[in-house]
């Protein structure tokens, strides 16, 4: 009888053994998926910032090549005003050079 109980609490704290091994296992085999899926959530952020980094930059050249069109066409019209102003004085200030020189 004492030897059959030394047996069962031999094979209890076997089977002990055994699940805490299988437990440590599992949580081994848990952790390393839950590294996985960490990592992947963290790549698929950095990709989705990234995307919205590149959008951004997109709309901002967008943008300022709009700007700097509209900026050229305001400056072009302004030196064509220019030039006009310059035509219609032309005359005149050759006039008031030559009057300049020779008195």
């Amino acid at each position: 009888m004492a030897s059959e109980l030394i047996k069962a609490v031999l094979q209890a704290e076997d089977e002990c053994r055994k699940k805490e091994s299988d437990a440590k296992k599992q949580a081994e085999i848990k952790k390393q998926d839950a590294q996985k899926k960490a990592k992947e959530l963290i790549a698929a952020a950095e990709e989705q910032v990234e995307k919205m980094l590149q959008d951004d930059h997109e709309a901002i050249v967008g943008s300022s090549e709009r700007q700097l069109e509209k900026e050229k066409l305001k400056t072009k019209k302004e030196c064509d005003e220019l030039s006009v102003k310059a035509e219609k004085n032309l005359d005149r200030v050759t006039r008031l050079v030559i009057e300049m020189l020779t008195s």
